[in-house]
């Protein structure tokens, strides 16, 4: 076996596993709020939803991949895996104090060019209109407050 490698279908199971147990946490925090106000969906029903659509989904790889049993090796922690982990933890760290628009857009623009190795131009302006359009969804249309931080959208 690769140093750091482990049988794909293993890795897949893991993974699934992974997303059934995340599915039945969400859920069952979701059952402890209202589920129902006055006949209509309440705030926990959308996250029990998602819950247990996240846990059958899971579960669905899981059994896939034990099935299928692929004999190839997966490398589990590489460079690219280094990165994205790496850039995800300085997003979470940033994203209260910096804000949600500069944050996201150079997680992103990061992601893109470090990981999948796109050119600079191409990626800041699928970064910037991802971004943007994000914001719009939630601040505009859902009407969610998100961070401010240093930059602050109209």
């Amino acid at each position: 076996m690769a140093e750091g490698g482990v049988r794909a279908w293993a890795g897949e199971a893991g993974c699934g596993l992974g997303l059934a147990v995340t599915g039945v946490a969400l859920a069952a925090m979701a059952v402890r709020m209202d589920l129902f106000e006055d006949g209509v969906p309440g705030p926990g029903a959308t996250p029990l939803l998602l819950g247990a659509a996240l846990g059958m989904l899971g579960l669905g790889i899981t059994v896939a991949a034990v099935v299928r049993r692929a004999p190839q090796i997966a490398v589990v922690f590489d460079r690219d895996s280094a990165i994205a982990v790496g850039l995800l933890f300085v997003a979470v760290v940033t994203f209260e104090s910096v804000g949600y628009v500069p944050s996201t857009f150079l997680f992103l623009l990061s992601s893109f060019v470090l990981v999948g190795r796109e050119r600079w131009l191409p990626a800041s302006v699928v970064a910037g209109a991802a971004t943007v359009l994000t914001w719009a969804l939630f601040v505009k249309a859902l009407g969610v407050p998100l961070p401010i931080g240093m930059i602050a959208l109209p």
